[in-house]
């Protein structure tokens, strides 16, 4: 996350990640948009790696800057469903693309019931997280959030979070 941009990492193997269902989003760079550096980067990577569904247009677009860059498809997979079955969910995140974990909640058929969005690398106050859990109480929800939320509000102390954990 992060690290293709980072010029203090000494690097052997450049691996880069879209997201299938708007790959490159407007076009534009941060702010404007939501890519980190221009497309013709591509060419300096070995791997992209699509999460989601195949696009064959977008890959056609990938070769076309890179010939030699090996495509990969990949699909998120929510390691504890059960636990979450049945239950009407408050699920709340602070990363890049909310929708994409509320997306995946819905597409395993999780029941949530509303969703409260913060942020990329949202910094938690107490008050913040105490609003959420008196809000699921109300409305008789399980408060739920993402693996890496969790650990960044963890040390906070809260008992009534839960997390969804995920493997690729």
């Amino acid at each position: 996350d992060d690290g293709l941009q980072d010029i203090s990492i000494a690097k052997n193997l450049n691996i880069i990640c879209f997201n299938g269902q708007n790959p490159i989003g407007n076009g534009f760079l941060i702010p404007a948009g939501p890519l980190r550096e221009r497309l013709i980067q591509i060419k300096n990577c070995r791997i992209a790696i699509i999460n989601g569904k195949r696009n064959n247009f977008f890959e056609k677009k990938l070769k076309s800057i890179s010939s030699n860059i090996k495509i990969f498809q990949s699909k998120y997979k929510i390691k504890n469903l059960k636990k979450f079955k049945g239950k009407k969910l408050l699920a709340f995140a602070g990363i890049g693309n909310p929708e994409n974990f509320f997306r995946l909640l819905r597409e395993n058929g999780l029941k949530v019931k509303h969703e409260v969005s913060f942020p990329d690398h949202y910094n938690y106050e107490r008050i913040e997280i105490e609003n959420l859990i008196e809000e699921a109480k109300e409305r008789k929800l399980k408060l739920v959030t993402t693996e890496k939320d969790y650990f960044r509000i963890k040390d906070l102390g809260f008992k009534k979070i839960d997390y969804v954990s995920i493997d690729l």
